[in-house]
């Protein structure tokens, strides 16, 4: 499996790109993070932290202007 650290914008054609790096079997997220371009970082965050939540088995990071968010 390849390792991916999937940096985004919040915007939705990012949280698609979130859920589908999420089905894919060849890869393995090792963490997300969010930045403030296309949209505000809390709902950015709170989206992600949500997609993570229902389709991963498994928990992961969600990293915030260099903060580390459970």
């Amino acid at each position: 499996m390849k390792p991916v650290y999937f940096n985004h914008d919040g915007g939705v054609d990012d949280l698609v790109s979130l859920f589908l790096l999420l089905q894919m079997k060849d890869v393995r997220l090792i963490g997300v993070s969010a930045i403030g371009a296309d949209s505000y970082l809390e709902p950015a965050v709170s989206a992600s932290r949500k997609i993570i939540n229902r389709f991963s088995n498994r928990a992961l990071a969600v990293a915030l202007r260099g903060q580390y968010r459970e």
